[in-house]
């Protein structure tokens, strides 16, 4: 979903999309040292706003590293699970951070995020 999504994101937002792997998706065209993150909701999962390579097998989480991540990032939360109704929600990573320190936000949490 992400390989469609940040390409509209970047198409109907003021963002520039930075391909390939990267610590961010996109820097803020009127601004350019603002970097967002685009993390989509899953229905097996809510969604997890760690740090690529702190998720998946094998990998570990790092508490300081995450919380030095969120501080130089705006995330982009976005959600298909309603298809074809997408919701996104842009949150400063500072902010997202507090609210859910280990880096996800729970399925149950889905409506309530984005009201």
């Amino acid at each position: 979903f992400s390989a469609i999504i940040e390409p509209w994101l970047a198409h109907n937002y003021p963002l520039d999309h930075i391909a390939g792997w990267k610590k961010y998706d996109f820097t803020d065209r009127n601004a350019p040292t603002i970097l967002y993150d685009e993390k989509a909701f899953t229905k097996s999962s809510g969604c997890n706003f760690r740090p690529s390579n702190m998720i998946g097998t094998g990998r570990k989480f790092n508490q300081e590293k995450f919380e030095l991540h969120c501080k130089k990032l705006i995330f982009c939360i976005v959600s298909n699970i309603q298809f074809p109704t997408i919701k996104i929600r842009f949150v400063r990573g500072v902010n997202l951070m507090l609210k859910y320190p280990k880096g996800k936000i729970p399925l149950k949490d889905h409506e309530k995020f984005f009201d």
